[in-house]
């Protein structure tokens, strides 16, 4: 059994196959993926006490990002000292970065944070976040860390 359609119905079939094929799927970005991280260690003694702060930034991939700055916020009335040579301090905000990071590659930076006796029995939040990338990184949920480190003396602190 055969059957014909006229040529009108043809041309109309065929315009109905392209407007419902299914969409082409889109590809992937090649773009970074910057995951931040955060350590501490505290730095006890009787001379300058400080909390050291780590930050490490890694491009998960899989592109390169350039221009990576990472801004890390200290708890008001405190500031840092000793910073990495990219970085810099004004106020409460350490500024670390400009630079690029290879799909795979990581940088570190740190910081220390001075302790008083002002400073006993408070809980100081310190938050590391992504400031910046080329391409932008599509993935936030991994571009911020915190650590809240608490003076119980100015010999013992606890960070978690």
């Amino acid at each position: 059994m055969r059957f014909s359609l006229p040529a009108k119905a043809v041309g109309c079939a065929m315009a109905l196959a392209a407007v419902f094929a299914p969409a082409a799927a889109a590809a992937p970005t090649a773009g970074p993926d910057i995951k931040v991280e955060l350590s501490t260690n505290p730095i006890l003694g009787v001379l300058i006490p400080a909390i050291e702060y780590t930050v490490k930034a890694s491009n998960l991939g899989p592109g390169t990002a350039t221009g990576v700055v990472i801004k890390a916020q200290l708890p008001a009335g405190t500031t840092a000292i000793a910073p990495s040579p990219e970085c810099s301090v004004a106020g409460t905000v350490v500024t670390c970065g400009g630079g690029n990071l290879a799909a795979g590659a990581s940088d570190q930076i740190t910081f220390r944070v001075p302790l008083s006796l002002l400073t006993i029995g408070i809980g100081k939040k310190v938050t590391a976040t992504l400031h910046s990338s080329t391409p932008a990184d599509p993935n936030p949920a991994n571009n911020s860390a915190s650590r809240t480190c608490t003076v119980v003396t100015p010999l013992l602190v606890l960070c978690g």
